[in-house]
């Protein structure tokens, strides 16, 4: 068959398989020659590619596979069909539709059993869903086919999300070694042992991210943090300016800008901070949340209760937005709404809840449900005996209100040995 009559014979099978007549195109594919016929195909399906046409490709090797099928494609053909298959998993992948990918990750396998990097990329669409020990799986064997630093630092990926961060960071060193000017290993690395409490050595880590790549924004962000969590806090504002400088719409970097100048007392570059953040991305529901603590600080309740309202409605399990939004409630003196907030932010976490059962006990306290603030702040306690203040808020009670002088004297001396603080209900 000469080339013209080839060419002439895919343009009718491409006309058929868009009419989706495919047993037709079959058909007319036979008494052909199939390496001929096949090398065609493939290379209209990588053009399809190329062109952003992925569904009419995926038609295309779904064609294939039925001539496979038929009369056998040879070895090197099947790899070509198995990198087709491997390209559209990248795209679906990109575009968020991970089973999609997955499908043609599975392709890409069946058609090449000792392809890396379609097990590689399948396991980054598992880790993508949250499949971590799936994904793990695939990391083992494409390293197993191929041990490249990419499937390493993939691995170690997976293992920082299932919280094993000494595995993680092994993964991360055999990366490193591979690949000792890979940036980012150094940088997950560094989270790692921040994860672990060992914030000089993610320092250390995000340093030599730096130097490798010196417009890394997410390593100035991270080093920030590690400065914030240090109390470092002028230090973190350098690492976070950088990152912004770097990346100007760093919505994240922002708001975390504008939780250390939060706690420099400088509250107005604080809100500033935050207004750019939502500007940026106005679904941050953290930086709603953040900016009405600043607002709250400054007793401006209104604005404060708006924005844990947004934060609440972006975010309908953020607990924290509720026990913020109900201080600011505590602040205006509106206490029966304070009380719901605190409830909901209970319900929500209730094993983290020592501080919304005591503000909700100070509520409880202030519309004089006297019984309902002694439960509270005696649940407070339970799920902190070192909460001083609910000590000395239940031996207040027991003093002035029950006048049980003997039991109020042991609170008072329990809250007198305490020092711990909470953002407290007024």
């Amino acid at each position: 068959m000469t080339f013209k009559k080839m060419s002439e014979l895919l343009d009718e099978i491409e006309d058929l398989l868009k009419k989706g007549e495919i047993e037709r195109a079959f058909e007319l594919s036979k008494d052909n020659d199939t390496d001929s016929l096949v090398d065609g195909l493939i290379k209209r399906i990588f053009f399809l590619i190329e062109n952003e046409e992925y569904d009419f490709a995926g038609t295309y090797l779904k064609f294939l596979e039925r001539i496979d099928i038929d009369r056998g494609i040879k070895k090197a053909r099947k790899h070509h069909m198995a990198n087709a298959y491997l390209k559209l998993g990248n795209v679906y992948a990109k575009k968020g539709k991970f089973d999609k990918a997955i499908e043609d990750y599975n392709k890409a396998i069946e058609f090449n059993p000792e392809y890396a990097s379609a097990y590689n990329n399948r396991g980054n669409a598992y880790s993508k869903k949250g499949e971590f020990d799936t994904a793990i799986e695939d990391y083992n064997t494409a390293i197993e086919l191929n041990p490249e630093y990419v499937g390493y630092y993939n691995r170690g990926l997976a293992y920082y999300e299932k919280g094993e961060f000494d595995t993680a960071i092994e993964d991360y060193n055999t990366a490193i070694e591979l690949n000792p000017e890979y940036a980012g290993a150094y940088n997950n690395r560094g989270l790692a042992y921040s994860k672990k409490g060992e914030f000089d050595t993610a320092i250390e880590a995000y340093n030599k991210a730096i130097i490798l790549n010196p417009e890394y924004a997410e390593a100035y962000l991270n080093r920030g943090l590690e400065y914030y969590g240090k109390g470092e806090f002028e230090r973190a504002i350098e690492n976070y300016n950088k990152a912004i400088d770097l990346n100007p719409e760093y919505a994240l970097a922002y708001n975390n800008r504008g939780v250390a100048y939060y706690w420099l007392n400088r509250r107005e570059e604080a809100i500033a901070s935050y207004n750019k953040a939502i500007e940026l991305n106005p679904n941050f529901y953290m930086a709603y949340s953040n900016r009405g603590l600043a607002y709250d600080w400054k007793k401006e309740f209104e604005k404060a209760i708006d924005d844990f309202g947004t934060a609440i409605k972006l975010n309908h399990d953020n607990s924290v937005a509720y026990f913020n939004r109900g201080v600011a409630y505590g602040g205006k003196k509106e206490f029966e709404k304070a009380i719901d907030d605190f409830g909901t932010a209970i319900k929500l976490n209730p094993v983290d809840a020592a501080a919304a059962y005591f503000n909700r006990g100070v509520a409880y306290y202030k519309v004089e449900s006297y019984r309902k603030a002694k439960r509270d702040y005696t649940k407070a306690i339970a799920l902190d005996p070192d909460f001083g203040i609910a000590h000395a808020n239940l031996g207040d009670l027991l003093y002035t209100i029950e006048e049980d002088y003997d039991n109020a004297e042991r609170e008072y001396r329990k809250a007198l040995k305490i020092k711990k603080k909470y953002r407290l209900c007024s």
